[in-house]
């Protein structure tokens, strides 16, 4: 995995790269943890769940593809833009009131007006 740039434009209409680095899940959930406060939503993530998102895809990460170095894995990490790009689409399912067991069919039922 490497770092990925993406172009930002500012209020001035200049151009600046934003760059994004790998972190691990562990971390992960404590930044979707502060982002979901932030949001005004009323849950919170163990850090399991960041393992589980990149074992299972959700969110790109080296987990299928770790060597072992000196007998020992190596540690998950998650690519940091499919990180963001996973956490800005979370933030959102969950204002929308999201779906499965965690839904909010109240909420989910004014889309539906």
């Amino acid at each position: 995995m490497s770092e990925i740039n993406e172009t930002v434009e500012n209020n001035d209409s200049v151009e600046t790269e934003r760059t994004y680095e790998d972190l691990s899940p562990y971390a992960a959930h404590f930044i979707v943890n502060l982002r979901l406060e932030e949001a005004g939503i009323d849950k919170e993530i163990a850090g399991p769940q960041m393992y589980n998102a990149a074992k299972n895809g959700a969110v790109k990460s080296n987990y299928h593809s770790r060597e072992t170095v000196n007998g020992k894995l190596e540690p998950v990490m998650l690519d940091g833009a499919d990180f963001v790009r996973w956490l800005n689409a979370y933030i959102e399912k969950l204002q929308r009131g999201g779906s499965g067991r965690t839904a909010d069919y109240a909420k989910m039922n004014e889309q539906y007006r």
